[in-house]
């Protein structure tokens, strides 16, 4: 029996954008922090955290676990001020389209969960002024709930 289920909800996000992206060009999928090489769109599976509590007074005594795993659209375009909107548009057309795979298509991903679905969302708004001169980024950054039994 495992304690938790939280690599495996991770993995399974992972893998969820490896092939939900897959056909979009220029999209970079990372298990965490994606590293120096980095594209103009990058989609990171981050912080995953958990809690339990009893479910059921059965001999096995399962534990239901409320967990939360979070997703950073970072997108980024050279250019000036125009830029700005370009990318916080295309970051939530990314977050879009894994909302809708997680609710619409495969909602367990997997059977890994119950279910898990968009909790809330964090836009940074704007470029820091200190990246400014090189383009326009912004990061968006999802937190999905997913509950599982064990």
């Amino acid at each position: 029996m495992s304690v938790s289920v939280a690599p495996l909800l991770k993995a399974a996000m992972y893998n969820a954008c490896v092939n939900l992206y897959a056909s979009t060009p220029d999209v970079q999928v990372a298990y965490g922090h994606p590293g120096t090489n980095l594209a103009n769109d990058i989609v990171s599976i981050g912080t995953v955290s958990g809690s339990q509590e009893v479910a059921t007074m059965s001999p096995n005594r399962s534990r239901e676990e409320y967990l939360s795993i979070e997703v950073v659209f970072s997108v980024y375009r050279g250019g000036g001020v125009e830029q700005e909107q370009i990318v916080t548009e295309r970051a939530y057309a990314l977050l879009g389209q894994l909302e809708t795979y997680t609710r619409l298509t495969d909602t367990t991903l997997g059977g890994v969960v119950r279910w898990v679905t968009l909790q809330n969302h964090t836009c940074s708004g704007e470029t820091e002024p200190d990246l400014i001169a090189q383009g326009r980024v912004v990061e968006l950054t999802a937190t999905f709930e997913a509950r599982a039994r064990l």
